[in-house]
């Protein structure tokens, strides 16, 4: 496990409950800027958890969550409410905007972040452009293609210099090529604007080919935390044996 770096994101001791079940128990790790954090482990063993605790979504019962060096919960604690936390996410369901264009899914998430009014017009195009939406946008959601609503949620989600990228399985939905295609470059995008991402996936391909490490969650519990090299090398569990076998 990496040294504590006040710059970039602490967790904690890390508890969450659901109801009556304890999902998070005691998670701990660090994660320097502008690192590609991929977490992978089986159904049900927290990782979608996880990332909303991270958020702000979800309250936990116990350990404290840190952002360069401020605290954004402690215990039962929200110190720094959702809005407030600067965070892009991309969810499986996407959860676009029906009514708006493209570029108005743009241009409202950057005065949500506080652009002024005439800077808003030329940061969307550019995140437009960046991401190949700029000729569709005036278009809606339901005009979209699969891969290019996937475009339009990284768009919303980096609006903003968004500084921590959190991606819960976004492409899952999508064919195996335009998947991977996609991950590459929401992970090129959030390096040009030097985010740090933590992405929640079950493709070991993703990890090979994206993370700078790979945090491994099984019960509620963290496993094991390193580099792929490093995971492959020594597995902690049976999973992760298995995760990289066969893979080198």
């Amino acid at each position: 496990m990496s040294a504590p770096s006040p710059a970039g994101l602490a967790v904690r001791e890390l508890g969450v409950r659901l109801g009556s079940r304890q999902v998070l128990s005691a998670v701990s790790f660090d994660v320097n800027p502008g690192e590609h954090v991929v977490i992978m482990g089986p159904s049900g063993a927290g990782k979608s958890t996880l990332l909303r605790a991270i958020a702000g979504l979800i309250a936990p019962v116990a350990g404290s969550i840190q952002w360069e060096g401020a605290s954004w919960s402690s215990g039962h604690d929200l110190r720094v409410p959702p809005e407030r936390r600067g965070i892009g996410m991309i969810a499986q369901d996407l959860a676009l905007w029906p009514h708006l264009t493209v570029r108005e899914h743009a241009l409202t998430t950057l005065r949500w972040r506080g652009f002024a009014l005439d800077e808003r017009a030329a940061e969307a195009e550019r995140l437009l452009a960046w991401v190949g939406l700029a000729g569709l946008a005036e278009s809606r959601p339901s005009q979209l293609s699969g891969g290019e609503a996937q475009r339009l949620a990284l768009v919303r989600a980096m609006a903003g210099g968004t500084r921590l990228l959190l991606l819960d399985e976004p492409f899952t939905a999508l064919d195996l090529p335009l998947r991977r295609a996609l991950g590459r470059e929401s992970a090129a995008i959030a390096r040009e604007r030097g985010a740090t991402v933590l992405h929640v996936t079950h493709d070991p391909a993703d990890a090979e080919r994206l993370a700078s490490r790979v945090l491994v969650l099984e019960a509620g519990h963290l496993v094991q935390f390193g580099t792929v090299g490093a995971l492959r090398a020594r597995p902690a569990t049976e999973f992760t044996q298995a995760l990289f076998a066969g893979s080198s």
